[in-house]
């Protein structure tokens, strides 16, 4: 679950959608060997291209020149022209408005290219940019948010040994319990930060980029999906930033914590059509367990699943699997060697069914709860995390039941 979070800050709205003067962007890589590609993209809202400028690294300097209509986030981007494979490079971040910007990095101290490619800032005090006011500030709110993120990652560490060292003990139960605890604390302490952040500024893209990436955080609920779309939806104009952060928070207050259910149809094992609708809303607590034959770690949950569904079932929880298997064949195979006594569904669609659109899935397992009226309470409902859950609805199990 290692998701550290870094987020963007805002600068002064003089800075947007001022008559274009220009970028300059010189950079300096000590260390680094010449002839290495260098290559400018988005690395905010990307488009169908992934890089729109490249040079070549000669004696270890590289510039770029060009005009955005308001300040762009962008990825710089080193490979090895001889390389093979895919991000294998090495990369840097910063925003880039009208003016001379100066880079200055040691090549070995650089993140690698799949950071920047999974949506990291790549931003290390070791990288030294001047000439650019919006990445000066960036810079003070992502430094000050580095102890957060270190102690998400220590935690995660944390959890990875209890699993992996006693995973059955009634104290190392406890222990993944807590972790779990600690790690949506700091989570709660990113988002806050992030939204009160965005409160106090004027409204404009660099903003809109914190804004766009907090409604990654998962725990967002509807009101504060509301929030951030209010806050920008007086300006004008609205460059791609600030249009892209429109068209996402639309889709995610549909699916925030709070927002109800969306209805979908799927067929069982047998062929009968089951609507979740039936039940879903109907006055339980419903777990969405979206999986596939296929998935390692959804099938070495199913045991977890089933420990939980035999101690809280019996309280008004319930349990649904929506396999994303695209081979009904070996999904009903899966169905006879883990014996799971709840409602098994698909659409046979794997990645291409509609609960996979509308919830934006992106992997598996995938497991959402929701409460008696039919609203979404969590989207993270796995491990300790769901036993946290459960034991906050429905009390601790009697001693020497724990799972």
């Amino acid at each position: 679950m290692k998701q550290a979070f870094l987020a963007a800050i805002a600068i002064a709205t003089s800075m947007f959608f001022k008559p274009p003067g220009g970028y300059v962007i010189k950079g300096r890589i000590d260390g680094a060997k010449n002839g290495l590609k260098v290559y400018l993209g988005f690395a905010d809202i990307k488009g169908k291209d992934k890089f729109f400028d490249s040079t070549i690294l000669t004696n270890g300097q590289f510039e770029f020149k060009g005009n955005f209509p308001s300040p762009r986030f962008c990825s710089v981007i080193f490979k090895d022209p001889k390389g093979k494979g895919q991000y294998t490079g090495k990369a840097l971040n910063l925003f880039v408005g009208d003016g001379k910007m100066t880079v200055k990095a040691i090549y070995d101290s650089l993140p690698s290219e799949f950071d920047a490619m999974i949506g990291s800032f790549c931003m290390k005090p070791s990288i030294k940019v001047s000439g650019s006011p919006a990445h000066d500030q960036l810079m003070d709110f992502v430094n000050g948010l580095r102890p957060l993120n270190d102690r998400l990652e220590w935690l995660d560490d944390s959890l990875g040994k209890v699993y992996s060292a006693s995973p059955k003990e009634p104290a190392a139960f406890q222990a993944r319990m807590a972790l779990a605890q600690q790690i949506d604390q700091v989570y709660e302490e990113l988002k806050s930060l992030s939204l009160s952040f965005i409160a106090a500024q004027e409204p404009g893209e660099v903003t809109g980029l914190v804004a766009y990436k907090t409604l990654s955080i998962e725990s967002l609920d509807t009101k504060e999906v509301g929030l951030l779309q209010s806050k920008f939806a007086a300006m004008t104009p609205k460059g791609p930033i600030v249009s892209a952060l429109n068209t996402a928070a639309e889709q995610a207050g549909k699916t925030a914590v709070g927002s109800n259910f969306h209805d979908f149809s799927f067929k069982d094992s047998s062929g009968v059509l089951h609507q979740l609708g039936q039940y879903i809303g109907k006055g339980k607590y419903v777990l969405v367990d979206c999986w596939a034959s296929w998935c390692g770690p959804c099938r070495k949950d199913i045991p977890h699943l089933k420990e939980v569904y035999r101690d809280y079932h019996e309280k008004g929880f319930e349990i649904i699997s929506v396999s994303l298997d695209e081979n009904a064949d070996q999904w009903k195979k899966a169905l006879r060697e883990e014996k799971m006594p709840w409602l098994q569904v698909s659409e046979n669609k794997g990645f291409e069914g509609g609960i996979v659109a509308t919830y934006k899935i992106r992997g598996i397992p995938t497991c959402f709860l929701f409460d008696p009226q039919g609203k979404l309470v969590t989207k993270n409902m796995r491990g300790p995390w769901m036993d946290n859950r459960l034991i906050a609805l429905y009390g601790a199990l009697p001693e020497g039941g724990s799972h």
